[in-house]
């Protein structure tokens, strides 16, 4: 498994009619299954507090989502450990967060904010 991360970044703010959440979208662009794990913390006092840890099996060729609610506003750190190969080098599962706004009533959904798998950061 290889290490990546997002560093920390600020979820937009909501208001009391916008819902703000964070969505994290793993792919895997193989057809054969692959485990990933995700890992959200939030900063509070200079200190890193996980708010989420979640193993996630994903079938050949599907995408999951793992959706944080609860966040606007905060500055966030998004982790994932992905299945890592040596030909090609890259994971062939890909990471991406989306930071959205959900408008009641029908959930009109925004995106207020895109990090692409080549924006995360190999840790270690």
């Amino acid at each position: 498994m290889a290490t990546h991360t997002t560093g920390l970044f600020t979820v937009e703010t909501g208001t009391a009619v916008i819902d703000v959440r964070l969505r994290i979208f793993l792919a895997n662009l193989e057809n054969v299954p692959h485990r990933a794990a995700v890992n959200v913390a939030k900063r509070r006092d200079n200190r890193l507090s996980q708010i989420v840890a979640q193993e996630i099996t994903l079938p050949g060729g599907a995408t999951r989502v793992v959706e944080v609610n609860g966040i606007a506003g905060e500055d966030v750190q998004v982790t994932v450990d992905l299945p890592d190969r040596e030909y090609p080098p890259l994971s062939p599962v890909v990471p991406g967060v989306a930071v959205v706004s959900l408008f009641p009533p029908e959930n009109e959904t925004t995106l207020l904010h895109w990090i692409s798998a080549d924006d995360f950061v190999p840790v270690g």
